[in-house]
């Protein structure tokens, strides 16, 4: 059996800390070289740089130097591995999860980490840097929105993904570009409906739930229900609890999502989706959409944070997908890292973490507990 912790020369490193520690070691020799060529490879799965080298569209080639820069060496490469780290540190029911993980055993996980990390640790982050990237640049101005999604839906008919992807896949895949529709929506009437995202967001959330408790993940499943209950576009502000209707950014660029304890919302929402994206044989290409700065630097403004998720989120959903079909044609399988005693565990501390939240919401305004929703929340917690 081997603990969570696998440095045994520095017990006093948490193991948050020595995840870090690893993952530094396997992109600091990585040259300028390395992290354009690597890059590129993730942007060419996303199809937005054909087999030629060439951006897909004049929009993205205009961005082609943020993009994909030339000065990223190890070092700067290290600094970003620490920047996503300084955020997570940042929400304490994640910290929660790693604390309580601290000697627990995951053996597949953990040999996985020895045997492949080398080369799957590189990719991952540069991917990171893709996804934190391209975020920006979406967040930056909606027209790239509009303009991955135009290429996104030929790659996928080219491809002919359906084929690849499972029915839940199908379905989230339409939900989220609903969302991804909506949000274009607004950007080009400049106008955020006062409940914005009341109905889809938690369609979201209830579709994730179904899938755990179909794989048998009951505790992670009902961690996502406080979630789901806790609705963005509130009639009116509720200075107790900080709900309110949704509205735009004072830049006019982000549309605010403004849920009870907005910041405790999106600390939950974190830890939930990262366990549930846990049971993926690629997950820590998963775990990339919430973790990188672009989403997860939400302290300031928690109300930006399903925003972003969902841009990041959009990009994912077609990075991996499209990229399952690639491997299918090369012959090749996913990388599989998945360990279903991680997830199980990680659920486990995130039902508790919920009940937490649930009590938070309820202290800071006793009303919120009417008869319904105490009943549908105790009848899964």
């Amino acid at each position: 059996m081997t603990p969570f912790i696998t440095d045994k020369n520095r017990p006093d490193m948490t193991a948050a800390m020595e995840l870090v520690h690893l993952i530094k070691g396997t992109v600091s020799g990585l040259s300028k070289g390395d992290v354009r060529e690597m890059m590129t490879q993730h942007f060419r799965q996303l199809r937005l740089i054909g087999k030629s080298g060439k951006w897909k569209t004049k929009e993205l080639e205009k961005l082609g130097d943020f993009l994909l820069p030339n000065d990223l060496n190890g070092d700067k490469v290290k600094a970003f591995v620490d920047q996503v780290a300084r955020q997570a540190e940042t929400n304490q029911y994640l910290n929660d999860f790693f604390e309580k993980a601290q000697g627990h055993h995951f053996d597949h996980l953990y040999r996985k980490v020895r045997t492949e990390g080398d080369a799957v640790f590189p990719s991952v982050v540069t991917y990171a840097l893709v996804l934190e990237r391209l975020t920006e640049a979406m967040r930056d101005d909606w027209r790239i929105i509009e303009c991955c999604k135009n290429v996104w839906k030929k790659a996928r008919v080219k491809v002919g993904l359906s084929t690849y992807i499972s029915l839940f896949e199908r379905i989230k895949l339409t939900s989220v570009e609903i969302g991804i529709h909506l949000i274009l929506q607004c950007h080009k009437s400049r106008k955020v409906p006062s409940r914005f995202c009341r109905v889809i967001l938690p369609v979201n959330i209830i579709e994730a739930m179904i899938a755990d408790i179909r794989l048998g993940y009951k505790d992670n499943a009902a961690s996502g229900l406080p979630l789901a209950i806790n609705l963005p576009g509130a009639k009116k502000f509720n200075p107790k609890t900080g709900a309110a209707q949704s509205h735009w950014s004072k830049d006019k660029k982000v549309i605010h999502l403004c849920m009870s304890l907005p910041g405790k919302w999106a600390d939950l929402y974190s830890t939930w989706n990262l366990a549930f994206v846990s049971r993926y044989r690629d997950f820590p290409y998963f775990m990339a959409k919430l973790l990188i700065p672009q989403v997860a630097s939400y302290q300031d403004s928690p109300e930006e944070f399903i925003y972003n998720r969902a841009l990041a989120l959009y990009t994912q959903c077609h990075y991996a997908f499209l990229g399952r079909s690639d491997l299918a044609k090369q012959g090749k399988e996913a990388i599989q890292w998945n360990d279903r005693k991680l997830t199980e565990f990680w659920g486990k501390v995130n039902k508790e973490s919920a009940r937490n939240y649930s009590e938070d919401v309820r202290h800071q305004d006793p009303s919120w507990g009417n008869r319904f929703k105490a009943k549908l929340q105790n009848s899964f917690m």
